[in-house]
């Protein structure tokens, strides 16, 4: 058995379940509307990074893992809604968070400001220029996001801010708010059938599985939480879906007690491994888990579901200072 670290202490959070009797905002007490699931004293999945950087292994000589789903809730709006300039984007390779910023800035602007990017195919930018990654990429990011649940311009003004520390006038995020209709005909029509559905049935029900949200109008009626309902409820699924897998796989492994699942933050779950030795296993399981969900379980009923395909991808960290 391997040997706990006594210096560690553990932390045991409430969890909610889906479906939760206990609505968001009341507290302690927690609960969600949605379908993905929470944690409360303490709420793990909203830890700043000071929190985050105390984490460690309960083992001596242990590490923690995250895998992250990548871009989820963007494949979810691509495979839902069918907005072309989504599906073509994983379809095809497309850079959409460096397109997203030469449609905010325009092309000339951006190689005005980046000369060495001249010549350089745009889905290219991001990985070409680092300084142009860090600041126009990431407001593109944040603009192809906001789209999902049609954040205001000064919505978008406040998280770039928070993004990437500076305040860019309000009129280019105007622009973006204004042309989406326009820009992304597809989602636009997509959430106005949500909103619709919301208006005559009193909810939105997601496919196959037929969960579902209330929004009863009045104060509670929300469009930014109507079209945004189902493309975060199905990123949760899928990676409940993955974090069901993972742990029958660690068990037909007989790893159980040496490999330990400990956080699901919405698109990412969290391993506590009791040696170093164990990362290549586990990243074996998590792709396996993801193949899965991919190829015969939740995603692959979805896919055959609206006819079109969304091909999954994720991310990983070994989190070295945890050892």
């Amino acid at each position: 058995m391997p040997a706990l670290n006594p210096s560690v202490w553990l932390s045991h959070p409430t969890w909610y379940i889906v479906p939760s009797p206990i609505k968001d905002g009341s507290g302690d007490d927690g609960g969600t509307q949605q379908v993905r699931i929470t944690c409360k004293k303490a709420a793990h999945q909203t830890d700043p990074d000071e929190i985050q950087d105390c984490r460690r292994s309960r083992w001596m000589g242990g590490v923690i893992i995250s895998a992250d789903l990548s871009q989820i809730e963007l494949r979810a709006a691509a495979l839902l809604s069918g907005e072309p300039f989504f599906v073509n984007a994983y379809l095809n390779g497309w850079d959409m968070h460096g397109r997203a910023a030469a449609l905010m800035w325009s092309e000339s602007e951006i190689l005005s400001r980046y000369p060495d990017l001249a010549g350089v195919p745009i889905d290219r930018w991001r990985k070409t220029n680092k300084s142009f990654s860090k600041r126009e990429g990431q407001v593109g990011k944040r603009i192809n996001f906001s789209h999902l649940f049609r954040a205001g311009a000064d919505k978008m003004q406040g998280s770039v801010l928070a993004d990437i520390g500076e305040i860019i006038p309000v009129h280019y995020f105007e622009r973006i708010v204004s042309g989406r209709q326009r820009d992304l005909p597809v989602l636009w029509a997509w959430q106005e059938e949500r909103i619709a559905e919301a208006r005559t049935t009193g909810r939105v029900t997601l496919p196959l599985t037929g969960h579902h949200r209330n929004f009863a109008g009045g104060e509670k009626y929300d469009v930014n939480e109507i079209v945004n309902f189902p493309i975060q409820s199905t990123a949760a699924m899928v990676l409940m879906r993955i974090q069901h897998y993972v742990r029958t796989l660690i068990l037909r492994r007989s790893l159980e007690h040496e490999v330990l699942p400990f956080l699901n933050v919405y698109d990412a779950l969290y391993f506590d491994c009791a040696r170093a030795s164990l990362v290549p296993t586990v990243l074996d399981i998590y792709r396996e888990a993801v193949r899965i969900v991919a190829d015969t379980d939740y995603w692959a009923m979805l896919q055959t579901h609206y006819g079109r395909k969304i091909p999954l991808d994720y991310e990983h960290k070994v989190h070295s200072h945890a050892a």
